[in-house]
């Protein structure tokens, strides 16, 4: 048997095991990615309870997103470490994502149990508000 037909039947044989391993766990495939850090972060913002400081809610209001839009970039967004602040107590995590055409950038300060947005901004373009 030549190598290319052994190399051949040992990739046939991984992308069946693959294919069973996603048939199997379907509900648990998250288990496959959860461990990277932006995954991480999202999941801990996730699950803690949701808080907004008053300048957030005003910046909020300015930028026309909801609260909706904040569980959506909890969900799909973009955690940025290079404006996160993540040995301080409690961690800051800058995360964006784009909604429409625009790209927003929330913080978050992330506690244990509550997860407090505390900014918002549009990087790519001004808002024009007076929320300070």
């Amino acid at each position: 048997m030549t190598f290319a037909r052994r190399f051949r039947t040992f990739l046939i044989g991984f992308g069946i095991g693959c294919l069973l391993v996603v048939l199997f766990f379907r509900e648990r495939v998250s288990l496959l990615t959860d461990w990277l850090p932006n995954e991480r972060v999202l999941v801990r913002l996730q699950m803690t309870d949701a808080a907004y400081t008053p300048t957030a809610l005003c910046l909020m209001e300015c930028l026309e997103l909801d609260t909706a839009d904040v569980s959506l970039l909890k969900r799909k967004g973009n955690v940025r470490f290079k404006y996160s602040d993540t040995r301080s107590e409690p961690k800051m995590y800058a995360v964006d994502h784009r909604f429409g055409d625009h790209l927003v950038r929330m913080t978050f300060a992330a506690d244990d149990s509550v997860s407090t947005l505390t900014h918002l901004e549009r990087p790519n373009a001004p808002a024009g508000c007076s929320c300070d």
